[in-house]
């Protein structure tokens, strides 16, 4: 009644998803007093074409209705698309506005269209014409294309060592995961080499190859200005001129930069770690399910983190070439690799005999060279097994003096340094009669025939050389302390020198060709001793020289990822003790021509081989 009477205004129009129509607060009041308030009304009849501009707006540029029509997933979908590209070429700008999609809706949906029920009942009719016509394109939603070939130059996945792995994209700075991912499944890490990656996606190898001539010491990097233009003419040389299978991106740069411009730049010149973060590929290790295991810029550093889930990943592949317990050689021939097909994957694994004190275990290995370090001491400890021990034998021929230096070794007990020493001369055998992999049970058995044999005067051997070595090491013990107000830098040097030298577990752990020097070492480091007791001064530049060797060998174990030392590296610290001996003894005589001249090329030499 009296509805003259009565002032009505409408407020906050919007869309409302639940609805499927755009409403607003209605208030109605007569003479300023309110009758009602918010009342929720469809804004369609108040004011249509405000509410046909708020649909589009809301329920089809933003996606916030839920509908079935196919347009609105496929259109998601091209967005989503767009969205990766961004992400693959890290621009921001290749998206349109939401005022240009508007103007896409706002072109083909007729002027009556203010909502959900209404577009419904247009479009069951409009599709049948031109079902097309509210389909998003790539080139309504860019504002230009990055002008190279998306799926070349930032391609979805990597092909490695026969493996198609996933690569994704993201352009988010400070995250973990910016720029390209590489996702691994676990069973194959063993198998994928990090070199291929050094060489990013074609999409960002310029700017790689630019970042890595700017980090280059300023006596090169002056030469190769711009950087930018330098790095593009070097890729452009090297599609030229591909290089050997399996070079890094360094190496071939530096081949580059050297035909172009004569200048030679080390390999260690090029700063990798300080290139920006997203420049570097990322690696996403994943299990059997999916799930993420591990995550990382460091692939080497991965897999070394990994090995044991590795392991047991190839191990539960390939079960029927696992087993655990063994005493004696009943399982067969040892091959040098498996290849067993899993989830349409290649899986490789390395079997290998792995020393549990009191048998072997045969299992699966994730690369060559744990496989050969693990069966050279599985090995050994399976003739062990298989073979007489020659301990009282030995024992019966040492003499008075050696029986009683043995009491006082680092070890347990004399039991367990003679157990080792059998363990050492054993594996000094399996090297000196195996030299080629023993791969059946035959030529096992030829070798435990071989070692039976040469063992007891082999051990016997060893055990002397240990006698020797703790008379030594006893000596040293008490004298070292007492050098200590001298000269504290030497009598530290000495007790690291010793620890190195001499442990529980030294003889099975230290080969025989060394083995038989560390009586001459503790000899030497004795004759160190008394020099700094009654001439302190003379072994100052001996120390100085030995201080600086030690640490550039330190810098380069530091390099070697976590494991058994590479041999090239190990030899290196053998000779940094026969350095020891020139310098401090010279009459000892060492094995090798040596000084600090010769160590510093030794430890160039060894950093080339990691």
């Amino acid at each position: 009644m009296a509805q003259h009477l009565l002032n009505r205004q409408y407020s906050e129009p919007h869309w409302s998803s639940r609805s499927g129509a755009v409403l607003a607060y209605e208030q109605v009041t007569l003479y300023g007093l309110p009758i009602v308030s918010r009342r929720r009304v469809g804004y369609a009849r108040v004011d249509p074409v405000e509410a046909r501009a708020i649909f589009l707006r809301a329920a089809l540029v933003e996606g916030r209705w839920h509908t079935r029509h196919r347009f609105v997933a496929r259109n998601a979908e091209v967005r989503a698309e767009v969205e990766e590209l961004e992400e693959r070429t890290r621009r921001r700008d290749l998206t349109v506005d939401d005022e240009t999609i508007f103007a896409f809706y706002d072109a083909r949906v007729p002027a009556d269209v203010t909502g959900g029920a209404a577009f419904d009942a247009w479009w069951k009719n409009a599709r049948q014409q031109t079902p097309e016509l509210l389909d998003l394109t790539l080139d309504d939603l860019t504002t230009g294309r990055p002008g190279v070939e998306v799926a070349t130059a930032y391609p979805d996945h990597w092909d490695v060592a026969g493996h198609r792995l996933a690569t994704s994209y993201r352009f988010s700075p400070g995250d973990p995961r910016d720029g390209v991912t590489v996702t691994i499944p676990l069973d194959v890490l063993n198998q994928v080499p990090p070199a291929p990656f050094g060489w990013q996606v074609p999409g960002l190898r310029t700017e790689l190859a630019t970042e890595l001539v700017r980090s280059l010491p300023r006596a090169v990097r002056r030469l190769l200005v711009p950087a930018h233009e330098h790095a593009e003419r070097a890729l452009a040389w090297l599609r030229e001129h591909p290089g050997p299978a399996g070079e890094t991106f360094p190496a071939a740069l530096g081949r580059a930069v050297r035909a172009l411009t004569g200048e030679v730049v080390p390999p260690r010149a090029w700063d990798l770690a300080g290139v920006p973060d997203h420049l570097r590929v990322g690696f996403v290790v994943t299990d059997a399910a999916g799930e993420v295991l591990a995550e990382g810029k460091d692939l080497a550093a991965l897999k070394t983190t990994l090995a044991v889930q590795v392991s047991e990943a190839l191990a539960s592949t390939a079960d029927s070439h696992t087993r655990a317990g063994i005493t004696r050689w009943d399982f067969g021939r040892l091959e040098p690799e498996i290849t067993v097909t899993r989830d349409g994957r290649t899986v490789v694994g390395y079997p290998a005999l792995v020393d549990e004190q009191t048998s072997v275990t045969l299992t699966l290995l994730d690369t060559p060279a744990r496989q050969a370090a693990a069966t050279a001491a599985g090995l050994r400890r399976l003739v062990l097994l298989n073979t007489p021990d020659p301990t009282r034998w030995v024992v019966s021929h040492l003499s008075n003096v050696d029986k009683l230096a043995l009491g006082s070794s680092p070890y347990a007990g004399v039991p367990a340094l003679l157990a080792d020493a059998r363990l050492a001369s054993v594996g000094e055998l399996v090297r000196r009669h195996a030299p080629q992999p023993v791969r059946d049970a035959d030529a096992f058995t030829r070798l435990c025939d071989l070692v039976r044999m040469d063992n007891p005067d082999l051990m016997r051997e060893v055990v002397g050389v240990a006698a020797a070595v703790v008379r030594g090491w006893g000596a040293l013990q008490t004298a070292v302390p007492a050098i200590g107000g001298r000269s504290p830098e030497a009598a530290a040097d000495l007790r690291e020198q010793i620890a190195n030298l001499v442990f529980p577990g030294f003889l099975s752990a230290t080969a025989y060709e060394h083995l038989v020097d560390l009586p001459r070492y503790l000899q030497a480091a004795q004759q160190r001793v008394a020099t700094l007791q009654s001439q302190p001064t003379r072994e100052a530049a001996a120390l100085t020289t030995v201080l600086r060797c030690e640490d550039a060998y330190a810098a380069l174990v530091a390099e070697v990822p976590p494991g058994p030392l590479p041999a090239a590296v190990a030899e290196v610290g053998w000779l940094l003790e026969e350095l020891r001996v020139s310098l401090f003894a010279q009459g000892l005589r060492t094995k090798v021509p040596v000084s600090e001249k010769r160590l510093t090329s030794a430890i160039a030499a060894a950093r080339a081989t990691l």
